[in-house]
C-alpha cells in the first residue's frame, strides 16, 4: 500500500473522523499538523501560525502518491484507499 500522509488538525472533528477512519481501513498514516502553502514562510512560522490559530486548517488533507483530497465529509477518504 502506498505511504499516506494526512494534514491535519487534531482540535477539528472532521480530520479526527478522516484519521480514524484511515486506521479502521488499516491505514496509519503520516500525521501533518501544517499544510498552508505560503514560499515566504518557512515550515516552522507555518507551525507556529497555526498552533496561534487552529482555525486555519479545518479540514483534513490526506495526500497519497500523486494525489490529495480535502476529505470532507470525511468519508472521502475512501476513494483513496
Amino acid at each position: 500500500m502506498p505511504a499516506f500522509q494526512i494534514l491535519h488538525n487534531p482540535q477539528c472533528s472532521k480530520s479526527r473522523a478522516c484519521l480514524q477512519l484511515l486506521h479502521e481501513h488499516g491505514v496509519v498514516p503520516d500525521v501533518r499538523v501544517t499544510g498552508l502553502a505560503d514560499p515566504g514562510l518557512s515550515d516552522e512560522q507555518l507551525l507556529h501560525g497555526i498552533a496561534k490559530a487552529p482555525a486555519l486548517m479545518q479540514r483534513p488533507i490526506v495526500i497519497v502518491g500523486d494525489r490529495a483530497l480535502v476529505c470532507r465529509p470525511p468519508e472521502r477518504v475512501v476513494s483513496l484507499l
